[in-house]
């Protein structure tokens, strides 16, 4: 394959896309009950006519396939054998390691991060207006993995009221921030319970609104305690079809448009990188095309091969290069490396 070609493939990749939005449901931790907030928030939007889909991407504890049961399993698709077919249930298509693995999962990081990047590219979700991608809990290796192949339109924040509970959640906050995917807003799970008309507050309260509150990030909601949304995620049954009028159900409906509303605020920025030829690039900022040149894009790669040859070779050109997510730019020089990842932060501060 020619140089030009495979350019050309890696932009394409992106444009010719059929989701539309998708959306990181993110704690940072575990026992938040991020699942099951990624669950019913994706039963509530196919409440309302939403092509959705769910990709659990907890490798090492996943809990979508107990809470969706599948009516269909994964399969090979038979039109493209280079392609899977996601499980489906609800009319919801979602694919998790649950599918394929029934024991005790212990993989390694990289298996890891191969097994989510074969769900982000290999399953043939069709078209979608959203995705929603249950983040396995923690700010590592996964999860930068999860936030560089896959370009996420928001995330989603889960807390529950405790302070402590909001320690890790400010920590993957950040670390969204870091990668320059917008927060759409943290919601607050498990937040009271009602008895005979009062609320009551288990574990405090405040906690969701206060760490919104810190980012200038809009607060979601509050799900409240309800015994109907454990009872339906355990029997692997639709909270909006069983228990529409419980106090869950209508907690999630508030919730869902919520974010809903705040989608329709969301800025989008689609970064937008091309070749202009073998010895620049161009990124389009404030409604221009503005070229780089690959030698001075060079000098910023940490390897030691380039940091020998940074100030010797200005004619180094360019073979191939990906997006990264939202936040950087991944290019394999003319010298063969290919380590180099380049963040839009830095790539916007020399045009």
């Amino acid at each position: 394959m020619s140089r030009l070609n495979i350019i050309k493939k890696n932009q394409s990749e992106n444009k010719e896309s059929k989701i539309k939005t998708i959306l990181a449901i993110a704690a940072g931790k575990g026992g938040v009950g991020k699942s099951t907030v990624s669950v019913n928030l994706a039963l509530a939007l196919k409440e309302k006519g939403y092509r959705v889909g769910l990709l659990d991407a907890d490798v090492y504890g996943p809990s979508l396939e107990q809470m969706i049961p599948c009516g269909m399993e994964p399969v090979e698709d038979p039109q493209n054998p280079e392609k899977l077919l996601p499980a489906l249930a609800f009319g919801i298509p979602f694919i998790s390691v649950a599918h394929f693995k029934r024991e005790a999962t212990i993989v390694r990081a990289p298996i890891a991060n191969s097994i989510l990047d074969e769900f982000l590219h290999t399953v043939e979700w069709g078209e979608l207006d959203f995705l929603l991608i249950d983040f396995p809990p923690g700010t590592g290796d996964i999860q930068l993995t999860l936030m560089q192949k896959a370009c996420i339109s928001a995330a989603i924040l889960v807390t529950t009221p405790q302070a402590v509970a909001t320690l890790d959640v400010r920590k993957a906050l950040q670390l969204f921030l870091q990668m320059g995917i917008p927060i759409l807003g943290v919601v607050e799970n498990m937040s009271y319970f009602e008895e005979e008309g009062k609320k009551f507050f288990p574990f405090g309260s405040g906690g969701g609104q206060a760490l919104a509150k810190e980012f200038a990030v809009p607060f979601l909601g509050a799900i409240p305690i309800d015994s109907k949304i454990s009872e339906m995620g355990d029997l692997g049954e639709s909270l909006f079809e069983k228990a529409k009028e419980s106090l869950g159900a209508k907690g999630f409906e508030v919730f869902t448009d919520t974010v809903l509303s705040e989608m329709k605020n969301l800025k989008k920025e689609e970064v937008q990188v091309r070749e202009k030829d073998s010895k620049h690039v161009e990124i389009f900022l404030n409604g221009e095309w503005h070229a780089l040149s690959l030698h001075e894009i060079q000098k910023n790669c940490p390897c030691a091969r380039c940091s020998k040859e940074k100030k010797s070779d200005p004619k180094v050109a360019l073979l191939e290069f990906s997006l990264m997510g939202r936040y950087a730019l991944k290019i394999t020089f003319s010298s063969g490396c290919s380590r180099g990842i380049y963040p839009f932060s830095l790539l916007k501060k020399m045009v």
